[in-house]
């Protein structure tokens, strides 16, 4: 009883520790239990409470789970700052008070930068996702986050100097502030007993990581992952528990089945028949197991021998920046969307349903030049160069981005023009040019092409590129450009005018393109492709943009071919460019009045969220299937997300068709690794 009774006897600075490490503490559960139900989607509305926690024993678990993980997060950080404040000679009660400050302006500050990009991406964006998206650099990720939120940014480092500057000048000049704590009547905590609590706290997060998480629903698993405060601690656990330096944890999420050796890990090349699963996931991989039709569609995709064109036509591809598929034929106050493209359409150019392999600009770049997943060895550029084409390149973007001008051989073009090479404009994670900028480089090109010789020429059009605005654009939707924090998902008819009045002035650039070629006499000569690179995302599902999901609006592509010489089967990827191009150039002679076949049995597989992927899917004509790896949940289009049963074999559809999908997948990853080492032993 004396003990006790000492616990609430101590002295001023005692009663300060007490009071401030309180408040950074309810303040730190509210903002990060504020996200974790933004995540979870209204986790704590009691009816979706209890259906996230059917028992008693999983509410407890989640309850103390977070408390333990805030009292050791607060804990340390409060210790650890107050402790370097003292050190550096301030009075112990002015460090606590400041240490407060601080702390909780950060949180809440850093919250808000969250809850502003959950406004866009939801649960989906991390940092990951973002490097991805940004052509595999963090500078350029840095370099998007300030064009976009500087004011945001801005406002919080003025907020955050006021909240620690005013704070400290107050105490430094109140006797009376300083006499405060003495006054308050909460008991106090001796610094030895939060020592105490805190490693105590902290040790019980690791047993709480090893032990109680996993046995939480899924989406509220990766949701206390990705809250500021336990998701630093989350991944300080799976640091130390990656016991082979893999760079997974058996505690993470995907787990690592094999701890302790490093050629076992979630996403590792899952090698065919050998007995091993290698990435933890529905057992070995066997060759019987995958569709034929996933076999031969994936094998044809991954090889490119050198061909000879029959069919001497000039080529154009166009890639217009995050095109929608339903812009063309569209009206907006009356008014076409793309008046010169739907002109197109009524004088039998053909559109062809297509989707994306993955939602970013640098992967899908790749894939188109590739005609694969994987770098087969060769590229389109190849293809033509070989067939003693002049080649020509003229690019809105910067072709470094995800060494698109590397990887896709560009450096074998006879003309090469992109953003770094002309006066643009810096609106997101690279250089934009202006496409009428574009178009005088493609003019320079043709106008040195040898006369008489065919050519191929690729252009890329960043009209479209978020936030859908640069500064040549005609003004045919909106008056002038709209504010930043104008274009979010809440603001769906103001995004969509935006929007619009972007594809309109893609529309002009490639009537613009179309015009030349036509002055030139070389338009009905020459073969057109017209396709983006991803979808965007406008309000669907709450989302803006593209790269984080495999949904539709994100992942299908516009694609609409002039002057076809054969039939298309679709739906196609947009890395069946290239195969659509030499099937038409080697063609012995021109299909009579081509057309699209479609075959609804056809497969495509994407990933999105950053590689490894977060998400995958097993696309067709009228139906998808998705998979989260981070859940391991399935679902198809809007149906209720399912956990993934390798072992069930109940006959249940979704559950056959998640199996197919991952098996598709570990296929894929084998092949493309295989022919990877191919090609690079051919190099040395």
């Amino acid at each position: 009883m004396k003990c006790i009774l000492r616990w609430f006897k101590a002295d001023e600075r005692s009663k300060a520790m007490t009071v401030c490490l309180a408040v950074c503490l309810l303040v730190t559960m509210a903002v990060e239990l504020f996200f974790l139900e933004l995540e979870n989607n209204k986790l704590f509305d009691m009816r979706h409470f209890t259906m996230s926690f059917p028992n008693m024993s999983l509410r407890l678990f989640f309850i103390f789970t977070y408390s333990i993980y805030c009292i050791a997060a607060v804990g340390f950080v409060f210790l650890a700052l107050s402790r370097a404040l003292v050190w550096l000679r301030v009075r112990k009660s002015m460090a606590y008070f400041a240490v407060t400050v601080v702390w909780c302006v950060l949180i809440i500050a850093v919250t808000a930068v969250k809850y502003q990009v959950f406004q866009i991406f939801k649960g989906n964006m991390d940092l990951k996702t973002a490097v991805a998206m940004a052509g595999g650099k963090i500078l350029s990720v840095l370099t998007f986050v300030w064009t976009q939120y500087q004011g945001v940014i801005i406002l919080i480092l003025l907020g955050f100097a006021l909240a620690v500057i005013i704070p400290v000048l107050i105490v430094r000049h109140s006797t009376r502030f300083r006499s405060l704590a003495a006054k308050l009547p909460s008991p106090a905590v001796r610094i030895g007993y939060v020592r105490l609590m805190v490693v105590a706290a902290i040790l019980e997060t690791a047993i709480c990581d090893a032990i109680m998480l996993p046995h939480l629903p899924p989406s509220t698993y990766y949701g206390i992952q990705r809250c500021s405060v336990s998701g630093v601690l989350h991944s300080g656990v799976m640091l130390l528990s990656d016991f082979d330096m893999d760079g997974y944890s058996p505690f993470g999420a995907p787990k690592d089945s094999a701890p302790f050796n490093a050629d076992i890990h979630p996403y590792a090349i899952d090698v065919p028949n050998n007995g091993i699963d290698e990435d933890c996931i529905g057992g070995d991989l066997r060759l019987a197991d995958v569709p034929p039709e996933i076999i031969e569609d994936f094998r044809a995709r991954t090889n490119y021998p050198p061909v000879a064109f029959k069919q001497r036509k000039n080529v154009v591809l166009v890639l217009v920046e995050s095109w929608r598929p339903d812009m063309a034929g569209r009206k907006l106050d009356g008014k076409a969307v793309t008046p010169y493209i739907d002109g197109l359409l009524a004088d039998g150019a053909f559109r062809v349903p297509a989707y994306g392999l993955v939602p970013h600009s640098a992967a899908a770049g790749r894939h188109i030049f590739w005609g694969a997943r994987f770098n087969p060895g060769s590229t389109m550029i190849d293809d033509f160069k070989s067939n003693e084409y002049a080649v020509g390149i003229a690019s809105g973007q910067v072709e470094r981005l995800g060494n698109i001008f590397g990887l896709a051989h560009f450096e074998k073009a006879d003309f090469f023009w992109d953003a770094d090479s002309a006066p643009t404009s810096g609106v997101s994670f690279w250089k934009l040019a202006e496409s009428p900028t574009v178009t005088e480089a493609a003019t320079t090109f043709l106008d040195e092409a040898p006369p008489g010789k065919p050519f191929f020429l690729y252009l890329n059009f960043q009209d479209a590129h978020f936030p859908y605005y640069l500064p040549y654009h005609e003004m045919r939707f909106i008056e002038k450009k709209l504010p930043r924090m104008k274009l979010t998902a809440e603001n769906p008819d103001i995004l969509l005018r935006a929007y619009c009045n972007a594809i309109f002035n893609a529309d002009l650039a490639i009537a613009g393109l179309c015009d030349l070629l036509k002055d030139r006499g070389v338009f009905d000569d020459t073969i057109i492709i017209l396709m983006s690179d991803h979808g965007e995302a406008l309000g669907e599902h709450g989302m803006l943009g593209h790269g984080t999901t495999c949904d539709k609006s994100m992942s299908q592509i516009e694609l609409i071919v002039v002057n076809p010489l054969t039939d298309i089967v679709a739906p196609v990827a947009n890395a069946d460019a290239r195969s659509v191009l030499r099937r038409m150039l080697t063609a012995e002679e021109p299909t009579p009045a081509p057309k699209v076949k479609v075959d609804p049995q056809r497969h495509i597989i994407q990933r999105a969220g950053g590689y490894p992927p977060n998400f995958i899917a097993d696309r067709q004509l009228d139906h998808v299937t998705h998979y989260n790896f981070r859940t391991n949940e399935v679902w198809s289009g809007n149906s209720p997300r399912e956990h993934l049963d390798w072992a069930a074999r109940d006959g249940n559809p979704l559950q056959e068709a998640g199996r197919r999908l991952i098996l598709s997948w570990e296929y894929a990853m084998w092949l493309g690794h295989s022919r990877s080492l191919e090609i690079a032993g051919a190099d040395r």
